[in-house]
């Protein structure tokens, strides 16, 4: 048996719905977000050792600069000029070890003009030595302050050399100069927290990492020709991210590159975390999306069983809401049109019970209406020659009085008898309407008048609530006076001396009210819905034709009819339209 939550397929498409977005966004969400911190991270190291290796090359560039202007302004410096012409060398001596002390250079020399060193405060002994051979000297001698790398064992030499000129001729060479040894590869990893190196040509001279003792050929070009160049390397199974950038002579020339080393280990040991964050939060959005399923298909379930329920329970004969739903959704929208749907079937359902009421009632009226229009002609001509034949017998053998009442008697009858004969052919088939314009107050003040005497003699009194400024009607004001008289006469009937009648009319939007009130006993319930059917009546010498001709002629006029009766008044109200058909 399926879970209640997969009880409609609706259900299941909005799981799976659910699965395929976490499944498919979120793992593309976390792939997406784990590329772009492993890609920052990337980034990052790329732009650490790239400005790592621009301090690193700056303080060599520093250190060169420092060089040649000491060396150029030492060389300026008459004393010193002035004890080399002297070979003053003892107070040389002197004069240099100051400098030398104060540790701002590592090299300070003096060479004589044959390249023969004439001081020396570093490596004292190898003081005395030749140094014709070197390109700085040649430089020297030739007038010129220049600055030159020399690599060693311990690292690389900057040197700045100066002539030193008396009356305009070079009498010795200055030389200013500052090592990078294993201290400062040292002190650079302190600094910027990456092992570092440096390369004279191809081949390694001092470094902070083993291994990786030349450079690569392919890597050597791409540095030859773009000035740096970053690559991986693996050095005793760990990788490593590699920055090289070149050394240029003063003659911009290629000496040789600074190495900067960033081992991955240390840049991506927050990507484990990273991924355990991401997974973390995937399982919190699976969490919460599973949450949110739940309470939506439980809402999806309760709305569908109420629609379907209400479906299955549905009643034509009943006018009640078929479905409540609260929520204001699209569940609330097909639950109202449904409530609309059953409503109107409800109605139609009435309406069809209606018309087959009013089929029944037709046909009956129609067989009634046969019969009657056949017996009314059947009994018209003898009733014709009884009455005559009684006016004659009246007026030759009854002039004494004797049997006078008797023959006045069965002449009324006759007249009566002959009314319901009228009424029988008028209802069994109406007559053609003479439809005119009439005005409907003076209509109603013209019938009324016709009972004025019988008003008078049963002390009735005649209220009139006639509104004014009455759009003529299109009426056959003959018709509709019958009708008047049938209200009339049954309110006479009904009501005992004292009694009150009021008419009223009023215009209701596109048609007129005409309203016949009289404060006699009230019609029982149970006579309501039959009081226009034919033959139906509660008088003891009434035909039931009146109330039901009624109500055809007043059909005829594409108008209606009703009755509303209590304890203490009953209403004929009749509705006609300002605008009929029937023209």
């Amino acid at each position: 048996m399926l879970h209640p939550f997969l009880k409609y397929k609706i259900n299941i498409k909005i799981l799976i719905s659910f699965i395929f977005i976490i499944i498919i966004t979120t793992n593309i969400s976390l792939l997406i977000s784990y590329w772009l911190f492993k890609a920052s991270i990337e980034k990052s190291i790329t732009i650490r050792l790239r400005d790592s290796s621009t301090v690193y090359y700056n303080e060599i560039k520093l250190s060169e600069e420092t060089c040649l202007d000491a060396a150029s302004i030492l060389s300026k410096d008459s004393t010193i000029v002035d004890l080399v012409s002297l070979g003053d060398r003892a107070s040389l001596e002197d004069i240099m070890r100051n400098y030398y002390r104060m540790a701002v250079f590592d090299i300070v020399e003096i060479v004589d003009i044959d390249g023969s060193v004439l001081i020396r405060l570093h490596d004292l002994e190898e003081k005395g030595d030749f140094k014709t051979e070197q390109n700085i000297i040649i430089e020297g001698l030739a007038g010129n302050t220049v600055v030159s790398y020399e690599s060693g064992k311990s690292g690389i030499a900057i040197r700045a050399v100066a002539p030193l000129k008396k009356n305009g001729n070079i009498i010795g060479l200055l030389m200013i100069g500052k090592l990078f040894s294993e201290k400062l590869v040292e002190d650079i990893k302190k600094l910027t927290g990456l092992d570092n190196g440096i390369y004279w040509k191809d081949i390694k001279i001092i470094s902070t990492y083993d291994g990786v003792e030349t450079i690569d050929n392919n890597i050597m070009e791409e540095l030859l020709e773009n000035g740096s160049v970053m690559f991986e390397k693996v050095i005793s199974k760990d990788k490593y991210y590699v920055m090289l950038k070149a050394i240029y002579t003063d003659d911009e020339h290629y000496w040789g590159a600074i190495a900067l080393f960033s081992k991955e280990e240390s840049n991506t040991r927050y990507l484990p975390y990273v991924k355990r964050t991401l997974y973390f939060m995937l399982m919190i959005g699976f969490f919460l999306s599973f949450l949110a399923y739940i309470i939506l298909a439980n809402d999806i379930n309760s709305s569908l069983s109420k629609i379907i329920n209400g479906i299955n329970n549905f009643n034509i004969e009943s006018n009640l809401q078929v479905i409540d739903i609260e929520a204001n959704d699209e569940f609330k929208i097909i639950a109202e049109s449904i409530n609309n749907f059953s409503e109107k079937i409800f109605k139609y359902n009435q309406q069809i019970i209606q018309m087959q009421d009013d089929m029944i009632k037709s046909a009956k009226l129609a067989v009634v209406g046969q019969l009657s229009a056949g017996l009314a002609h059947e009994i018209k001509n003898p009733l014709s020659s009884i009455k005559m034949m009684s006016q004659i017998i009246k007026s030759r053998y009854l002039k004494g009085g004797d049997g006078s009442d008797e023959i006045n008697t069965v002449l009324e009858e006759i007249d009566r008898i002959d009314k319901l004969i009228k009424d029988l052919l008028e209802f069994s088939k109406p007559k053609p309407m003479n439809f005119s314009y009439y005005d409907i107050n003076e209509l109603v003040l013209d019938t009324v008048n016709i009972y004025k005497y019988n008003f008078e003699k049963q002390n009735i009194t005649v209220e009139y609530k006639l509104a004014d400024n009455l759009p003529a009607l299109f009426i056959d004001s003959e018709k509709i006076r019958i009708c008047f008289i049938n209200f009339i006469v049954n309110a006479i009937e009904v009501m005992s001396e004292d009694g009150k009648l009021i008419v009223s009319t009023v215009l209701q939007n596109d048609k007129v009210a005409i309203e016949f009130k009289n404060n006699g006993p009230a019609i029982a319930k149970e006579d309501i819905d039959n009081i226009f059917e034919p033959f139906f009546t509660t008088k003891r010498q009434g035909t039931g034709l009146g109330l039901a001709l009624s109500k055809l002629i007043i059909e005829r006029h594409q108008g209606t009819i009703g009755v509303a009766s209590n304890d203490k008044e009953t209403s004929f109200i009749v509705t006609l339209p300002l605008k009929n058909n029937n023209i």
